[in-house]
C-alpha cells in the first residue's frame, strides 16, 4: 500500500474502509503534552462485519497546538503481520 499525504488521501482511505464493513477500535495508551506538541501512542483492532478481529496495529499520533485546538502533526501506523 502507497503512503497517504494529503488529508483528502485519508479520508478516502478511511470511506473505503467503513463501507466494505471493517469495524476499527482505536485505544490511546496515554497522551503526553510538551509545550504545542502533544504525542498518543495506541493501538487499533480491526474487526469484520461480525466483530471477528482479523488484524491488529499500533499507532503514533504527534499533535500540533494551534490558535483553533489541536491538529494531526504526523500519524504513522503499524499493522502487525496476520496470523
Amino acid at each position: 500500500m502507497e503512503p497517504v499525504t494529503s488529508h483528502f488521501g485519508v479520508v478516502k482511505v478511511h470511506e473505503k474502509m467503513l463501507a466494505n464493513g471493517l469495524g476499527i477500535k482505536p485505544s490511546t495508551d496515554e497522551v503526553i503534552i510538551s509545550c504545542n506538541f502533544a504525542v498518543e501512542p495506541g493501538t487499533v483492532e480491526m474487526s469484520s462485519k461480525q466483530g471477528k478481529v482479523y488484524t491488529k496495529a499500533q499507532y503514533l499520533t504527534l499533535w500540533k497546538k494551534i490558535y483553533r485546538g489541536w491538529k494531526i502533526y504526523r500519524d504513522v501506523v503499524y499493522v502487525f503481520p496476520a496470523e
